[in-house]
C-alpha cells in the first residue's frame, strides 16, 4: 500500500498534496486517494512518484525498506538504425540487481523471436556485453542492418544468427561484421 509512504515522503519534502499533485500532472484528489489507500497509481504513475522522491517502487510499495535509487534503467529503441548513444533513453525504470549503466531495455519492434515467446512490444532487459554463451539471446548489430534480437552461436571463423521463428533460416556471418550489444536477461510483456 502507498499511502503512508507517500504521505511519509511528502511530508518529509515540505510540500503539499496540491503541489505534489501539480508536480505529477494529477488532480489533489488523486493524490488524497493514493494517501488514504482509496486508489493504487498505474504503473507509469508509480514510476513518477518514486523517481520525484528518488526512492525506489518497491519502497513506496512498502516491499522494501531500502529508500534510495541506485540507478535507472533506460529503454530503447532502434527504429534508426544502431548507434551507440546515450540520446535513446525513452523509458526509465529503477535498477537493482546490475550496475545500472551495464543495462537497458529493448522495446522488440517484430516477432522474428516468437519461438522463444518474445512477441512484438515486448520490453527485453538487456545486459550490456560483447561476448554471449552459444545459445544465448543476445541484441546484435549486422553491418549495414538494424539491431535485431537473434540467437547467437559462434564458430571460429563466423556466427550463425537464428530467429526463432519457423519462416527464417539461420545466417552465417563473419565475424568482423557482428556486433554484440548486449545478453537478453529478462523479457517483459504486459497481459
Amino acid at each position: 500500500m502507498i499511502g503512508p509512504y507517500l504521505r511519509e515522503l511528502r511530508k518529509e519534502k515540505g510540500i503539499s498534496q496540491y503541489a505534489l499533485a501539480k508536480e505529477l500532472n494529477l488532480g489533489r484528489s488523486t493524490i488524497t486517494q493514493y494517501e488514504t489507500g482509496d486508489r493504487m497509481p498505474d504503473y507509469g504513475t508509480l514510476l513518477n512518484i518514486a523517481h520525484y522522491f528518488s526512492v525506489s517502487t518497491d519502497y513506496l510499495l512498502g516491499n522494501s525498506k531500502v529508500r534510495k535509487i541506485q540507478g535507472f534503467i533506460p529503454l530503447i529503441t532502434f527504429d534508426e538504425d544502431y548507434i551507440p548513444s546515450d540520446h535513446l533513453h525513452i523509458f526509465q525504470d529503477p535498477a537493482s540487481a546490475y550496475q545500472p549503466d551495464e543495462l537497458f531495455y529493448y522495446l522488440v519492434p517484430d516477432d522474428n523471436m516468437i519461438g522463444a515467446r518474445i512477441m512484438k512490444g515486448d520490453i527485453a532487459l538487456v545486459k550490456k556485453q560483447d561476448q554471449v554463451e552459444n545459445g544465448d539471446i543476445a541484441l546484435v548489430s549486422v553491418k549495414n542492418e538494424k539491431a535485431a534480437l537473434k540467437r547467437v552461436y559462434k564458430s571460429p571463423d563466423h556466427y550463425i544468427l537464428h530467429m526463432d521463428h519457423p519462416h527464417y533460416q539461420p545466417t552465417f556471418i563473419n565475424l568482423q561484421d557482428v556486433e554484440i550489444i548486449g545478453k537478453v536477461i529478462e523479457v517483459r510483456f504486459k497481459l
